[in-house]
């Protein structure tokens, strides 16, 4: 029986050049050709052994990570026993995309340097899911130490916390919060997004537990944190204006 592999990459040529690789196999059928656009408005991911799906679009002024959105879009109809999701990227060393693709759930995930060096690593990898070849996303001590500094423990959610900021549009709030904005209303909604999040408290400046005596904000990241937590999670050029933050 061929393994049914479909191919996510917003580069048409690398998509292109990764297709008629695999498909030089005869244990391999292609069954889609997808930028990360397209696979989100897939509905149906039956019959689909294999999607290789490439993390990032840097042209992206929101988020450089679509990637993510698509293997969340695929767990939400198919489980790790009916489909595995390959993650190829030039960011295998960013510890915000390795903790965003394992929450999404991703099963594999690798240099796609190393690969095209090396792409008979990649046919072995779509043909072999139990290999030994570097391709988990166990938590490493290099990754906890990163998040650490933004507020990011174990049972923090980093995905839902960048869904909760869009569907918010909380990056504009936060550029607009050195006009002005109301005090409470900024309190207000810092609660909402830590409730989603679920971040510590952390100074940037320091990565020290930040020293504040006012009761209702103690417990609750800075403006300048979730600023931070956003840019770096989405490795977007232009953070949003904290000055003046709380």
């Amino acid at each position: 029986m061929s393994t049914r592999v479909v191919v996510v990459d917003n580069n048409r040529i690398a998509r292109r050049g990764c297709i008629d690789f695999l498909a030089d196999d005869p244990t391999i059928m292609i069954v889609g050709d997808l930028d990360h656009d397209q696979a989100l408005a897939r509905k149906d991911w039956g019959g689909v052994d294999v999607v290789i799906v490439d993390a990032a679009d840097e042209r992206r002024r929101d988020d450089h990570y679509p990637g993510v959105a698509v293997v969340e879009a695929i767990r939400r109809s198919r489980s790790p026993d009916e489909t595995r999701i390959i993650v190829l990227t030039a960011r295998y060393f960013d510890s915000g995309l390795r903790r965003r693709m394992r929450e999404a759930q991703a099963d594999r995930f690798y240099n796609r340097f190393e690969l095209e060096c090396e792409p008979r690593r990649l046919l072995e990898a779509t043909l072999g899911p139990d290999l030994e070849d570097n391709g988990d996303l166990d938590v490493t001590p290099d990754e906890m130490a990163s998040l650490t500094s933004l507020g990011v423990t174990r049972d923090s959610r980093v995905n839902d916390a960048i869904a909760f900021s869009k569907t918010a549009q909380l990056d504009e709030i936060l550029a607009d919060h050195a006009k002005g904005l109301p005090r409470r209303a900024m309190i207000a909604l810092r609660r909402r997004f830590n409730e989603v999040a679920q971040l510590d408290p952390i100074n940037v400046a320091t990565g020290e537990r930040p020293r504040r005596d006012i009761p209702d904000t103690h417990h609750l990241p800075s403006v300048k944190q979730i600023a931070r937590f956003l840019q770096v999670t989405q490795k977007v050029d232009d953070p949003p204006s904290s000055q003046n933050t709380p």
